[in-house]
């Protein structure tokens, strides 16, 4: 039997995200942030408030939403 690993994608960083939902501890999100760091099953993000959020896989399974904003064509 085998186990599927979940991880996060490295092309994340450097990323804006918006976060929303509940993660495992409880603490409700509504805020944009910019990826820092990924390494496998965890992600430091900077939030608009410039803290720094380190973020897991079980956070995301637990109930929170990621939505990534890409630049487009037009906007460089």
């Amino acid at each position: 039997m085998f186990i599927a690993k979940k991880e996060f994608d490295r092309s994340l960083i450097g990323n804006a995200v918006y976060i929303s939902g509940y993660d495992k501890d409880g603490y409700e999100w509504d805020t944009y942030a910019l990826v820092r760091t990924v390494t496998l099953d965890t992600m430091t993000v900077v939030l608009d408030t410039t803290e720094v959020e380190t973020l897991s896989i079980d956070d995301f399974e637990h109930g929170l939403n990621m939505e990534v904003w890409e630049r487009g064509a037009g906007d460089e």
